[in-house]
């Protein structure tokens, strides 16, 4: 039996129209005025972006903030990535699934029960770590007692990506998400999907 740990925004719940718009407007407040599309800032990715409007790391952390305090706002005006639930119905039946987001637990189970998730996750566990998402995860696989060879850490960050591999776990990157195919790609993930479906390849791995 696999362990199938996910991200939640932009992972689960497909709400990166949300993020940019709150980001936009936060930088925006920074004096820092973003001019490209949604899609070329995927592309980007978030440490480029970061690079190419000089965006300091003082400046990311309070935009950071921002969004904590104002995603709950809209979180539920956002459904699911279209096609993740059919798989999640299939995948939940012979594999354990978990979330590890560094959305508030509330949030997070407030959104599966409104659009009927969440009975496919055994635990949520929300990320407070100071220490980055691979501290949290360490603390995760202690509790759930796993074989790290049979668990994957599913996200559509960079970060994502690096905190799979920190805890010596599969990372599982996905391009549907607040990061796209260049970023991710760069970031060598065990795998790279590009739609929900393809997460059923796992099962059998």
């Amino acid at each position: 039996m696999n362990h199938f740990i996910f991200d939640f925004d932009g992972t689960i719940v497909d709400n990166f129209d949300l993020v940019h718009k709150i980001v936009v407007a936060e930088l925006k407040n920074q004096g820092i005025i973003v001019t490209k599309s949604k899609e070329e800032l995927r592309e980007l990715g978030v440490r480029a972006t970061m690079t190419e409007y000089k965006i300091s790391k003082i400046a990311m952390l309070k935009m950071v903030l921002s969004l904590k305090k104002q995603i709950h706002i809209e979180l539920f005006d956002y459904p699911p990535v279209k096609g993740l639930m059919d798989v999640l119905k299939k995948i939940y039946k012979t594999e354990n699934l978990y979330i590890l987001s560094t959305n508030k637990l509330e949030n997070i189970r407030k959104y599966l029960n409104k659009f009927g998730l969440n009975n496919y996750f055994k635990e949520i566990f929300e990320d407070k770590s100071y220490f980055g998402k691979s501290h949290t995860l360490d603390g995760l696989l202690k509790k759930i007692k796993a074989d790290k060879k049979d668990v994957y850490y599913i996200g559509d960050e960079v970060r994502d990506v690096e905190a799979a591999k920190k805890s010596g776990i599969r990372s599982v990157a996905v391009a549907w998400g607040f990061e796209g195919d260049n970023p991710l790609k760069s970031a060598n993930p065990d795998f790279l999907f590009h739609r929900p479906e393809e997460l059923l390849n796992l099962i059998a791995s």
